[in-house]
C-alpha cells in the first residue's frame, strides 16, 4: 500500500473499490506521530498525483476496430444467447441450467433510473445450491478465471467487514480512513463467495444492501460515507 495525496481537480474522481493508475512524485516525509514516540527520525513515504486514470476506463480504450466489429456482428446473430451459454465452462459437462445463469450473471444489463430517481440495478444475484461434487466450486473458479475483474473468498473465512468496508486507524497520521472488502473491491465486477453456508446470519446480513442496492453505507468513527459495491 503506498499513501497517494491528491489536491484540486484530483479530489474525489475515484471512490474506494476502483483500481486506478497514478501518475505522481514521490516524497519523504517525517512521520511526526512515530517521531514523537521514539525519539529518533522515521519518515514515511507518499505520492503526490499529478494525474489519475481509473483501470476500467483504460480497458475500455483497449478495444479495437476489429473487436467492435466483431461484438456488433455477434449482438445480430439470433443464436447469440445460445453460444454465450454453450462457451460458459465447457469442461464441465451437462448442467445447462447452471450455465445460463452464470452467462446472465457475466454478461449483465442496463442499469436503468425510474422517474422517481429509484435506480433499477442491471444485473443478477446468482446462488449455487448442490450436493457436494456438484462442480459448484469449479464454476465459480471458472468465472474468476475468465471475467475482467472478480473478487473470490470463502464464506468459512470471510467476515461483515471483510466483506463490506472496516474503518483503521492511520498509524502514521492517527486519522481514522476507509479500507474497502471483497464486496467493495469487485465493483463493477463480480464477487464470488464460495462455502456460503459457512457464513454466520449476521454476516450475511451485511450484505443485504449490496445485493440489492449495490451500495455499502458506513457509519463509524466520525466517517459517513457510501460506498459502490
Amino acid at each position: 500500500q503506498r499513501k497517494v495525496s491528491v489536491y484540486g481537480d484530483l479530489v474525489d474522481i475515484v471512490r474506494p473499490g476502483d483500481e486506478i493508475v497514478v501518475t505522481g512524485i514521490y516524497q519523504t516525509l517525517p512521520a511526526s506521530t512515530l517521531n514523537a514516540k521514539s525519539g529518533f527520525p522515521i519518515f514515511e513515504t507518499q505520492i503526490v498525483a499529478n494525474n489519475i486514470q481509473r483501470k476500467g476506463d483504460l480497458k475500455i480504450q483497449e478495444l479495437t476496430d476489429q473487436d467492435v466489429d466483431t461484438i456488433r456482428k455477434l449482438s445480430r446473430n439470433k443464436l447469440i444467447r445460445e453460444k454465450l451459454i454453450d462457451s460458459m465452462a465447457p469442461s464441465i459437462w451437462g448442467h445447462r441450467h447452471v450455465k445460463t445463469a452464470v452467462a446472465y450473471a457475466m454478461f449483465g444489463a442496463v442499469r436503468r433510473a425510474t422517474q422517481g430517481k429509484h435506480a433499477l440495478r442491471g444485473d443478477i444475484n446468482v446462488l449455487l445450491l448442490g450436493d457436494p461434487g456438484t462442480a459448484k466450486s469449479q464454476f465459480l473458479k471458472y468465472v474468476e478465471k475468465t471475467f475482467d475483474r472478480t473478487v473470490f473468498t470463502t464464506g468459512k473465512g470471510a467476515s461483515a467487514v471483510g466483506l463490506t468496508a472496516a474503518v483503521k486507524r492511520d498509524q502514521m497520521s492517527g486519522e481514522w480512513t476507509l479500507e474497502g472488502g471483497a464486496l467493495v473491491i469487485a465493483d463493477q465486477g463480480i464477487c464470488l463467495i464460495d462455502e456460503f453456508d459457512k457464513m454466520s446470519d449476521k454476516d450475511r446480513v451485511s450484505i443485504h444492501e449490496a445485493m440489492e442496492q449495490q451500495s455499502i453505507s458506513i457509519s463509524k468513527a466520525g466517517l459517513v460515507a457510501s460506498l459502490r459495491a
